[in-house]
């Protein structure tokens, strides 16, 4: 009652608030709460001033609006890998068999027939890739890379293999782009042209306008299924590794690192929400450092996602008619060129600053720069497409790279050769000083072919010694990092176009004036900071000499300690050497449990089968026909050699020295 009457007495504060009615049972509970406690009797209670503890209480009526439809859902990243069957798993395996014997089979014919060179098994190794097609293509394209793997030669002819397929159905790119999008076709575009201007092993390129803006764009879509294919190819080069690891045809773990950077590389091509940011990252950098000469199509990120890309349009010369025009006096490619203004020598120049402004300013760089991916605006301005193929140099890797042309400026080749060797750490156990003399003999060389005025321009190249350094690194068994191998593919490439546009270029020296321009860019930076600075007054008198030559001791101080502690060396020669008995001696350990499986495998299977023959039991007997039949001892034979070329294997490692 109490309560009650305490709520009857309340009043509102204004007119505006809303009182609600107390829930079922608050008011048992305020009565409770007004009782007398403690044995005192009740006091008279003023309802003006006490309420009830348990109340209603004013609240804000909020607004009830309906969510509306037009809300596009997130679309989810796909991470994990498609599921194969052991059907689609076993044709594949028989696909890349039948590769294998057709690469074999024609070098054998070729030897019979007395006509086998190295440039006939490139050639034949690339149209072995392109015959299967699919992703062989691809796999192809990445073992371009690999110059630590396969001669200069191979790598030169699978960089030129054909990307050319049928497109896919209209209606199936049409129904992925609606998909993905949540959006109709005519909602998006207010033309779409249903023939597409590039038909490559991943993907499709169309061009359509945008409705909302006007704008012609290309539309890049995924090809269906491309996945599923990727991940049986995938599990047939695991089988195929594991299968040579196995059976000691390569060095254990050889094909688990290559495997894996197969994989990743190739499943980097198919994420195209990775190709846009790293394309928009790319033009907006170059935008903002006020770099006009080179760009990217921007990206239109609202219509991007796993399976579609829409770009601008990017008009112009493709790179190839250019050298069409260059090296061919195409008629209508210089005309062309003469329209548009463009110069080769001034393009072969900006190839190159872009190369290097990609590696030391960039997030990423673009490591797969052939004439189909540059679109030669006018005035010689470069746009690059396909961003799928990339690589990434982390900082001490940058700052060794600018510390080895700081060594080619003074002709330190001792240094050049300590930078060579530290841009591949973490170094496995090797002799450190026998391997950094094989890099100075070989940047020597490079050296003297670089300053000589004679030498032909592939020699003049930066890629050469890169190359050669690749190669020698990976004659110690050093796991050469994969961004450094599409670096030094790349760099190959850059500067392969930089002598077909210019034969005359200097590659170094284009080279420095880079690093000179960056150098100009810091200084205004720091500049512009000093100045602001001076303008809060804290700036009174500085030695500005002192602060910069005190600032490269410490820079090189740091380098030195991150050199330390990122590349941690294990100096101690005997316990290498003890490790690597104990691995023998465990090897002839596993050889000889092996053996016994085996042969106790073999008369166990000799005695099931007397007992279902009925006959006595034989034991020794039929050990002694075990171990008299030839198939058992060509499984020990196998056992044997396995188990010795893992030892080889493992002996040949060189210690490392202090």
């Amino acid at each position: 009652m109490a309560a009650a009457a305490a709520r009857q007495r309340m009043k509102p504060a204004d007119d505006s608030t809303t009182y609600v009615r107390l829930p079922p049972g608050a008011d048992r509970l305020a009565a409770a709460y007004a009782q007398p406690r403690d044995g005192h009797e009740p006091q008279p209670v003023d309802l003006d001033s006490v309420q009830p503890v348990i109340r209603g209480m004013p609240r804000r009526v909020q607004a009830r609006t309906a969510v509306p439809g037009t809300i596009t859902p997130a679309q989810a990243h796909l991470t994990a890998a498609p599921r194969i069957g052991p059907l689609k798993l076993a044709h594949r395996l028989g696909v890349y068999v039948g590769a294998i014997l057709y690469f074999i089979v024609g070098i054998l014919v070729d030897k019979l027939r007395r006509r086998d060179s190295q440039m006939r098994r490139a050639v034949r190794l690339r149209r072995t890739f392109e015959r299967v097609g699919g992703t062989f293509v691809k796999i192809g394209q990445q073992m371009a890379s690999r110059l630590d793997l396969l001669p200069l030669r191979y790598c030169e002819e699978l960089a030129n293999m054909l990307d050319h397929y049928p497109a896919i159905p209209t209606e199936q790119a049409i129904a992925i782009l609606e998909r993905t999008t949540g959006k109709r076709l005519d909602d998006i575009f207010s033309t779409f042209d249903p023939e597409p201007i590039g038909s490559a092993s991943i993907a499709c390129v169309y061009q359509a306008v945008l409705r909302e803006t006007g704008e012609t764009v290309a539309v890049k879509v995924r090809r269906p299924g491309i996945r599923e294919l990727f991940e049986a190819d995938f599990r047939v080069l695991d089988v195929l590794g594991g299968t040579a690891e196995a059976l000691t045809l390569v060095r254990p773990g050889l094909s688990l690192g290559i495997r894996e950077e197969f994989r990743n590389a190739l499943t980097s091509e198919l994420d195209f929400r990775k190709e846009a940011r790293i394309q928009e990252i790319f033009e907006r950098r170059a935008r903002k450092a006020k770099l006009h000469f080179f760009s990217a199509p921007r990206i239109h990120p609202q219509y991007c996602n796993d399976e579609v890309i829409v770009q601008d349009f990017s008009s112009g010369m493709w790179m190839y008619e250019v050298l069409a025009g260059v090296e061919q006096n195409d008629p209508v490619a210089l005309a062309r060129m003469a329209e548009l203004n463009i110069d080769p020598a001034n393009l072969a120049r900006r190839l190159l600053f872009m190369s290097n402004w990609s590696v030391f300013e960039g997030l990423a760089f673009h490591a797969d720069p052939h004439p189909a991916n540059i679109v030669v605006r006018a005035n010689s301005q470069l746009v690059f497409i396909d961003f799928g193929a990339t690589g990434y140099f982390d900082q001490p890797r940058r700052d060794v790279y600018v510390r080895m042309y700081q060594a080619y400026q003074t002709e330190n080749i001792w240094e050049m050769a300590r930078m060579g060797l530290a841009i591949n750490e973490p170094l496995p156990p090797m002799d450190i000083n026998a391997v950094t003399r094989e890099l100075e003999k070989s940047f020597y060389n490079s050296m003297l072919a670089i300053k000589s005025k004679s030498a032909p321009w592939y020699e003049r190249t930066s890629a050469n010694g890169w190359i050669n350094a690749v190669r020698l690194v990976s004659k110690h068994h050093i796991n050469t990092p994969p961004d450094l191998l599409m670096y030094a593919r790349s760099t190959l490439l850059y500067d392969t176009l930089a002598a077909r546009l210019d034969p005359s270029i200097n590659f170094y020296k284009v080279g420095m004036r880079y690093f000179k321009w960056a150098k100009r860019r810091s200084q205004k930076r720091g500049r512009k900071a000093m100045r602001r600075i001076a303008r809060r007054g804290l700036l009174k008198s500085v030695d500005f000499g002192q602060i910069e030559q005190t600032a490269n001791t410490f820079n090189g101080l740091l380098f030195r300690l991150q050199r330390l502690f990122s590349a941690p060396y294990d100096f101690t020669v005997l316990p290498f050497v003890i490790e690597k008995w104990i691995f023998v001696a465990m090897m002839v350990i596993r050889f000889v449990t092996q053996s016994l499986v085996v042969t106790g495998l073999a008369v166990g299977i000799g005695l099931i089968a007397e007992l279902l023959q009925r006959r006595p039991i034989a034991a020794a007997e039929t050990v002694r026909q075990v171990i008299e039949h030839p198939v058992y001892w060509i499984v020990i034979a196998v056992l044997a050699i396995v188990h010795i070329r893992l030892i080889l294997f493992r002996l040949e490692q060189k210690t490392q020295t202090p």
